[in-house]
């Protein structure tokens, strides 16, 4: 396979402990000792605009904190179109492409791996089972699909159409929930801020937010769960950069917003 030129890089800007307050109970187990994290994410394809072949996508993720142990969760989004590319155009000024921004939560290793479903004892797979939330900023439309044995290990970076199987699709699948502008998410001077949060009214299964609109609640009943029965699962940024674009993405999450467990090392 051409060996793809594209420059991508994800740097967490700044990961800072604000204080040792412990978290109030709500859905879940576990405490999350105070912390504040702000984590970029910067993925740049703009040098294969003319190198597009048959694959026209550079696909991102990156998990954040580390834990696979977070059952709720809320983390503030940041991007602009200054610093990232959102679309290509043609001759004409049409758009022919469109970046997509997203968010990974329930993250686990691949239950096909487990050995034991008794005592969840799996093996050290690099296979990843998520829910992958995605925003088209040029379509004002957003998504929620879930995928299963994603070869994935703290970072995934493709430009493969297929990152594993696709199922139990929220919204997707072809589909897409139409959001609002000014309503469901901001846009100041080029700079937008999405506010998304996991939530879980049925123990087991995740609730989505996009501001204050649910994208629905998944379908699939977690089989990672805590001690009281609630899903959990590690969460992370998700970025599609369509080849000739760049994508400067930034993730904000306050310890008061995280039920569980964020960081590994707080485990």
């Amino acid at each position: 396979m051409k060996k793809i030129m594209a420059i991508l890089a994800a740097s967490a800007v700044a990961l800072t402990l604000m204080g040792c307050d412990l978290l109030a109970a709500k859905a879940g187990s576990g405490e999350s000792e105070g912390t504040k994290t702000n984590q970029t994410i910067t993925v740049d394809a703009t040098a294969e605009a003319e190198k597009k072949l048959e694959k026209n996508y550079r696909r991102f993720v990156k998990q954040l904190g580390g834990s696979e142990k977070v059952a709720e969760i809320t983390t503030t989004i940041t991007f602009n179109d200054k610093d990232s590319i959102l679309t290509i155009k043609d001759s004409k000024g049409k758009v022919t492409a469109s970046t997509k921004i997203g968010y990974v939560f329930g993250m686990n290793k691949s239950w096909d791996a487990t050995k034991d479903e008794a005592t969840k004892d799996t093996t050290d797979t690099k296979l990843r089972d998520f829910y992958l939330f995605g925003f088209d900023p040029n379509g004002k439309r957003a998504y929620v699909e879930h995928y299963s044995n994603v070869n994935f290990k703290d970072e995934l970076d493709t430009d493969e159409t297929a990152i594993g199987t696709c199922d139990d699709a929220v919204f997707g699948g072809g589909s897409w929930a139409a959001v609002e502008e000014g309503k469901d998410y901001t846009v100041e001077d080029g700079e937008y801020t999405l506010v998304v949060s996991v939530k879980q009214k049925t123990k087991g299964k995740y609730e989505f937010f996009l501001g204050d609109k649910s994208l629905g609640t998944t379908k699939l009943t977690s089989k990672f769960v805590d001690d009281d029965g609630y899903a959990i699962g590690g969460v992370g940024g998700y970025v599609n950069v369509p080849k000739g674009g760049k994508a400067v993405v930034n993730y904000t999450t306050d310890k008061k917003s995280v039920t569980g467990t964020f960081f590994a090392d707080e485990e």
